[in-house]
């Protein structure tokens, strides 16, 4: 995917719907396109962290990587749980999701992502993987026995930047994408979406799903469990 299209698109929508907001005079219609403002500028902010792990790789700071990288995870998989949350209490099913999910390590993260929200044992297993990795990665670092060098040719041989996307990153936002749109269909069929808001969505959709085909995939759907 290219980002800086990405970016240059969320960027055009956001002004777009901001000013059709800021001209709203119902309060209520005012405060749905707000929130649908801070939904894309949460996205917008998930692509440009994009860019700043492509860019320690890329530098050789595999230390930072990892680091980057590891808190870029955890936040998409909260992202997921959360929104597994809302879809959950809109359809009316019940969903029970720990109370100390902010505080939960990566490793417990990974297990409430796959008994709450996905069914996907690739995934679970590659983000598993990953979490052994920058945990012995880590400790690594502070063991005088080991060159820091040696730890960041680890990184770097395996997690290699495009496997890493492929395997884990492409994964999980494809399965945010997939259930935004199960939220945003249900939220539609209870007219809760202002046709401003609407317009938007087909735009971010038409190009989103222009570059990346594989957010239409059927099995995304199928697997997320509400």
């Amino acid at each position: 995917m290219d980002i800086n299209k990405i970016i240059i698109g969320y960027r055009k929508i956001i002004d777009e719907l901001a000013l059709t907001k800021n001209m709203e005079t119902d309060l209520k219609k005012k405060k749905d396109l707000e929130n649908f403002e801070n939904t894309l500028r949460r996205s917008l902010r998930s692509t440009e962290i994009h860019q700043r792990i492509k860019s320690l790789y890329i530098r050789r700071q595999f230390i930072e990587y990892i680091c980057f990288l590891s808190q870029f995870i955890e936040f998409q998989i909260k992202q997921i749980i959360s929104q597994c949350q809302e879809l959950a209490f809109l359809t009316g099913k019940k969903l029970q999701i720990e109370k100390d999910l902010e505080e939960k390590p990566l490793g417990g993260l990974i297990n409430t992502l796959e008994n709450k929200c996905v069914s996907d044992f690739d995934l679970i297993k590659q983000l598993r993987d990953f979490n052994e990795l920058r945990i012995r990665a880590i400790h690594k670092i502070f063991e005088i026995k080991y060159e820091i060098e040696d730890v960041e040719n680890e990184i770097e041989i395996k997690l290699n930047l495009n496997t890493v996307y492929k395997n884990i990153i492409n994964s999980l936002e494809r399965y945010i994408y997939g259930i935004t749109n199960k939220i945003i269909n249900t939220k539609d069929k209870s007219g809760a979406i202002p046709s401003e808001a609407k317009s938007a969505i087909e735009k971010i959709r038409k190009k989103m799903e222009k570059l990346d085909p594989l957010l239409k995939d059927k099995n995304i759907q199928r697997n997320i469990k509400i």
